[in-house]
């Protein structure tokens, strides 16, 4: 199994970039079967955070020491890419992104709100809501991310199936994760 492993979630986008990648990379493709690289088909729902959390569920017992997870135009949000990629930490889990937003859940849109609660209730993930109701924490544009291993085994399969589920059935889910994510990573459901 090789160290890293790059995930990426496209639509429609062109992904002749992969052939500057240094590592292997898996495409789940979400749109038109017109690219000339391999891929895995999926159903278009749930945008890029449903296909991260349906790579970490196929792959939980087998999953790289190192994820990278992308979007099929990462250069959009992050124009350094390749160069924080090849540089990466590999203590943390590392943000690519060119900006980091400010967020706290008093200013999220209602309906986004409502998907807040609905995969905290779901989840127990009650500390999110007590910890970023109020206080400004920031969160990157696009979600886009490297997460080491222990950032995901530190939950249970049965976790990250329960997300994918919730997920899937909200609409405003990936706008929620985008900004959760960074808390979903770094929080442990084994004691």
């Amino acid at each position: 199994m090789t160290e890293t492993h790059v995930v990426i979630s496209r639509y429609n986008e062109s992904v002749d970039w992969v052939k500057d990648l240094q590592y292997p990379y898996t495409i789940y493709n979400k749109g038109m079967d017109d690219i000339n690289y391999p891929n895995i088909k999926l159903s278009n729902i749930g945008r890029e955070s449903g296909t991260y959390i349906y790579h970490i569920i196929q792959n939980y017992n087998n999953i790289n020491d190192y994820t990278i997870f992308l979007q099929a135009m990462p250069f959009e949000h992050c124009g350094n890419l390749l160069e924080k990629i090849k540089n990466y930490n590999r203590d943390e889990l590392t943000l690519l992104a060119d900006g980091i937003l400010p967020n706290n859940l008093c200013v999220v849109p209602e309906d986004h709100r409502l998907g807040v609660e609905k995969i905290v209730n779901k989840l127990g993930l009650h500390d999110y809501l007590k910890n970023y109701i109020t206080p400004q924490y920031d969160y990157p544009f696009g979600s886009q991310w490297i997460i080491p291993k222990k950032y995901i085994i530190n939950k249970s399969l049965k976790f990250w199936i329960d997300l994918y589920e919730i997920h899937q059935s909200i609409f405003e889910s990936p706008w929620v994760l985008e900004r959760m994510f960074l808390h979903v990573f770094r929080y442990s459901d084994k004691t």
